[in-house]
C-alpha cells in the first residue's frame, strides 16, 4: 500500500490541512499488524505506540500518517504493513479521541 492509497482510503475527501487536528482509532487487529510491521525493521525508540481507550479501540494521533510518506520516519514499517488492516480503522477529531481515553482514579 503507497502512502496516497492510505491517506485515500483514510481520508476520501482529501488530506486533512492539519493531521494533528485528528486521531485515529484503531481495532486490536490493526495494532497487532502495526506492532508486527514496527517490529520487523523499527528500533524501539522510533516505534508508534498506541494508546487504549474505554471502548476497547487504540488511539494514535494522525499527525504519524506524514511520517509514513517516502522519506517519513515509519516509511520501513509501512512496506510490511497490508491495507487490509485498515478495516474497522475510524479518522475522528482530537478532542473526541482524547475523550475516550480512562480517566485516573485520581481525578475522578
Amino acid at each position: 500500500m503507497t502512502h496516497a492509497q492510505l491517506i485515500a482510503a483514510l481520508f476520501p475527501d482529501g488530506p486533512p490541512a492539519d493531521y494533528k487536528a485528528h486521531a485515529l482509532l484503531l481495532p486490536l487487529e490493526t495494532v497487532l499488524a502495526m506492532k508486527a510491521a514496527q517490529d520487523a525493521v523499527a528500533s524501539e525508540r522510533h516505534k508508534v505506540q498506541p494508546v487504549a481507550t474505554t471502548d476497547g479501540r487504540w488511539l494514535v494521533s494522525a499527525d504519524i500518517l506524514p511520517e509514513l510518506d517516502d522519506d517519513g520516519l515509519f516509511r520501513a514499517a509501512m512496506d510490511h504493513f497490508d491495507g487490509t488492516h485498515l478495516a474497522g480503522v475510524e479518522v475522528v477529531d482530537w478532542a473526541d479521541g482524547v475523550a475516550l481515553l480512562p480517566v485516573p482514579d485520581d481525578e475522578i
